[in-house]
């Protein structure tokens, strides 16, 4: 019986190891374009921002926008306010290039839990451009952040694109820790998109072809869920379009987004991103995860039956330190292309933090609820 524990055991730290080894492998590999500051680009896009009680962060983002290098010709900015109690809308509209749409005037009446899937679904329904790229409300972006999304968009076949999104430099030790978790998330899904073996995307920083979110009817069949109006929605794009999407893993093409504030918000985030996973149709994706949070039990129980004399310390120590070695090539990679590799000496301590945070939050998404914009989810 304990042979077998052993090569279940064994099994689970493999299959970890050579998932690591393939994400790094896949984030070696995926492109690094150089910014063409003399590309002429002729792609009509519109950028939309789902904004909820947002006055402290949007005049940040606007500013950014107003100050994109870009044909002003060839770009609009639509900023969908979600009944807003704050300035949301009145700062919105205080800036020249935006157009603002009232999601209370859209809807009326009508009752739903995917508000932000409704504010973009106005959004788009109002434009004709050619590409959709959505930002957070609380994100900040470079001077050249629309031409480089925008070249990537021009110089390759995809019908989808994830841009890559980051954390300031982190001053505290929570900081670090969102940093850790986050940066390894960022790695992840370039590696994924780059091998076409999966689909993860952030809505803080995405671009996807109208005419794909059309062909397979925007939000239809995912409307019924508060989340997901970026990984939902690009599975159902992939699935229809297989290998068309691009990982743009280029400096001027980066969001920076915020820390949050306190513990109990970081679990209502992560709890709500975790929520998604039963709904995920690519299996690989689901296996991924499986095989994550089962390896991550293991931090559990391996030490409890190394205390009950059952299996010997250094069996538990050997594949700790094959998992650590692993994570930390890859964290390091990933740390270096968003020049915050002065993060990486405090990797250890935090990996060990990082366990319980993934049992509690993996385990939560499937069972409990969340509070998002002030709304509670189940």
């Amino acid at each position: 019986m304990l042979g077998v524990f052993y090569f279940l055991v064994l099994l689970v730290f493999g299959l970890y190891a050579v998932l690591l080894l393939y994400f790094l492998a896949g984030w070696l590999q995926t492109p690094e374009p150089s910014l063409q500051k003399g590309y002429t680009p002729t792609t009509r896009v519109c950028v939309i921002i789902p904004a909820r009680n947002e006055a402290n962060n949007l005049p940040h983002l606007l500013n950014d926008l107003n100050n994109q290098i870009f044909p002003p010709d060839l770009w609009e900015l639509i900023v969908v306010d979600d009944h807003s109690s704050d300035d949301t809308p009145a700062i919105a509209t205080s800036f020249q290039k935006v157009r603002l749409i009232s999601l209370a005037e859209v809807m009326g009446h009508e009752k739903t839990v995917a508000y932000k899937k409704k504010a973009i679904e106005a959004a788009i329904s109002t434009t004709q451009a050619a590409w959709i790229i959505t930002l957070d409300a609380d994100v900040r972006v470079g001077a050249w952040w629309l031409h480089s999304m925008v070249q990537a968009i021009e110089e390759n076949k995809a019908k989808w694109i994830a841009g890559p999104v980051q954390f300031p430099t982190p001053k505290t030790w929570f900081e670090h820790f969102q940093l850790f978790d986050f940066l390894t998330m960022q790695g992840i899904t370039a590696a994924v998109i780059s091998t076409h073996s999966g689909v993860m995307c952030n809505g803080a920083n995405l671009a996807y072809n109208k005419q794909a979110y059309e062909t397979v009817k925007g939000f239809e069949g995912i409307d019924q869920l508060a989340s997901g109006d970026d990984m939902l929605l690009m599975q159902k794009i992939d699935a229809r379009f297989p290998k068309q999407s691009l990982y743009v893993k280029q400096p001027d093409a980066i969001a920076t987004t915020h820390y949050l504030p306190t513990l109990s918000a970081f679990f209502q985030q992560r709890i709500r991103w975790a929520s998604k996973a039963k709904y995920f149709n690519d299996k690989k994706i689901q296996a991924i995860l499986v095989v994550v949070l089962v390896c991550n039990m293991l931090w559990v129980i391996l030490p409890a039956l190394c205390l009950l004399h059952l299996i010997p310390w250094l069996f538990f120590f050997a594949l700790v330190a094959l998992q650590l070695f692993l994570e930390w090539r890859l964290l390091s990679s990933v740390l270096r292309f968003f020049q915050q590799g002065s993060s990486l000496g405090r990797f250890i301590l935090l990996k060990f933090m990082h366990v319980p945070y993934i049992l509690i939050s993996g385990f939560w998404g499937m069972f409990g609820t969340y509070t998002w914009k002030d709304r509670t989810v189940q």
